[in-house]
């Protein structure tokens, strides 16, 4: 009997749910080596909203047999990890991928009455961004007038990655030739690229690498809907920060032909609690030579405008876990305690239990229409 996503939903908002964590051993080629399943103790995942670095883990295992003293003949720098999650439904293990993993450390301890194992996670990123590797040997090279899509893909390549990147359909091209120096990294060319579509680029719960728009939170659905009358909501924190409020954004792009590239995005909406009409003009101006037209000006300028204003109301709240939230996903709260009904927020951040028994915790932000 297969699991459709009621089941599995129905199964989250159950206080009888059994939970399950599963982690797996790969090698080089994403092949599974072994399970370390039995010898799980405790541990997290930390997700953020942003690009390059958004998953770490810990895990703790029991080490009382000596398995995970570092061993270039066993567990070594090569091996990543898979973590999953899931449930027992219908009586089946259903398992949900909470993403690939490299290894950055082991701390060996030894307590008296248990010998343990932590494992320091690193996301799959940190192949690209020096933390690990993808550190340029030699100035690397991107001539003018080349497909981004086709920029992501031979990087890739260059780097070492076998599984192909899923890039969002573009047409855009690079303006001008992208010249790196030594030093500099693989994701230092992601960045730039990022920056000139407003784009992100982070890699997804499976190991494939994404290059993207950002979420569109008017178009958006939500994930999960808590509520003070369903179980998984365990209550809040409302904050207003009207000190880091920006209602207009300023873009300074490249200098082509001797024509500064610029483009402004304001609060007008009639509606809006963060109008330049209401609270005055509040001016972030933001300078990126990877712009190189107009009308990638307006994107950024409307992308920062939206994260600007969306600051304004932050949440950090905590839950029974539900498995199928991440960072860029929309969520709704209702909680007349503080005051939210159906309110949409933007996941931004989340502190993820590997117990069968924890509780997490999200950062939100609050999503608010330009319209």
């Amino acid at each position: 009997m297969s699991v459709t996503h009621a089941d599995f939903v129905a199964t989250i908002k159950s206080k009888y749910a059994h939970k399950l964590i599963k982690i797996e051993v790969l090698d080089e080629n994403f092949q599974i080596i072994e399970s370390l399943t039995p010898k799980v103790i405790s541990g997290d995942i930390q997700y953020s909203y942003e690009n390059g670095i958004r998953r770490t883990a810990n895990i703790v295992l029991d080490n009382s047999d000596g398995d995970f003293t570092p061993d270039v003949t066993a567990l070594w720098m090569n091996n990543r990890f898979k973590i999953y999650t899931g449930y027992v439904i219908n009586g089946e293990d259903y398992y949900v991928s909470r993403g690939i993993f490299e290894y950055g450390e082991n701390e060996i301890t030894s307590n008296m009455a248990e010998r343990v194992a932590t494992l320091g996670l690193y996301d799959m990123m940190a192949r690209l961004d020096s933390s690990l590797s993808g550190t340029l040997l030699a100035p690397y090279i991107i001539d003018a007038g080349q497909s981004i899509e086709d920029v992501i893909k031979t990087l890739f390549i260059d780097a070492g990655f076998t599984k192909v990147p899923v890039i969002y359909p573009t047409t855009e091209v690079t303006p001008f030739t992208i010249a790196t120096t030594v030093g500099q990294s693989y994701f230092d060319i992601i960045q730039s690229l990022c920056n000139m579509l407003s784009w992100v680029a982070f890699f997804d719960s499976d190991g494939y690498f994404r290059f993207q728009p950002p979420t569109n939170l008017d178009s958006s659905g939500s994930v999960w809907d808590f509520s003070t009358t369903e179980i998984n909501y365990l209550g809040g924190q409302r904050r207003f920060s009207f000190s880091e409020i920006r209602n207009t954004v300023k873009i300074f792009g490249d200098n082509i032909a001797g024509t500064l590239v610029t483009a402004t995005a304001s609060d007008t909406a009639v509606d809006s609690p963060t109008a330049v009409a209401l609270i005055g003009e509040r001016v972030l101006v933001i300078e990126d030579t990877n712009i190189y037209n107009i009308s990638l000006a307006a994107d950024r300028a409307s992308f920062e405008l939206q994260k600007s204003i969306s600051m304004i109301e932050t949440i950090n709240m905590n839950a029974i876990v539900v498995d199928i939230i991440y960072p860029d996903d929309v969520i709704t709260i209702t909680d007349s305690a503080i005051s939210l009904t159906g309110d949409r927020y933007l996941v931004k951040s989340v502190s993820f239990p590997l117990t069968t028994d924890g509780t997490m915790s999200l950062s939100l932000w609050k999503q608010r229409s330009l319209s």
